[in-house]
């Protein structure tokens, strides 16, 4: 089974991930608790991490951050073998992980 990710929740575990480490703990200890309280793997979790850094979402850009026009991003988990894939089309697709 596999559960699609919107913007919204990928935001507010991007603003988990930040506080929990602006309060001091560690990436590694961050990056697990966040993935186990959203129930996705690491791996998505650090490409969310991306894809809010790259967009400045809060708490970085301090205002409440919106799409790029044209832009409907959405990231899918697969939750039955821990494995995630994410679905950016472009101009998403220029990101990092997507290999280019």
């Amino acid at each position: 089974m596999s559960q699609v990710l919107d913007s919204a929740t990928r935001r507010e575990a991007f603003l988990r991930l930040v506080q929990l480490q602006d309060r001091g703990c560690t990436v590694s200890v961050s990056l697990d608790q966040v993935a186990a309280d959203f129930q996705i793997s690491v791996s998505l979790l650090r490409m969310i991490e991306q894809e809010g850094l790259e967009h400045e979402w809060p708490p970085l850009g301090g205002g409440v951050a919106q799409d790029e026009p044209g832009q409907t991003s959405e990231i899918t988990a697969s939750s039955h073998d821990g494995s995630s894939t994410a679905a950016l089309p472009d101009p998403a697709s220029e990101l990092p992980w997507k290999g280019t």
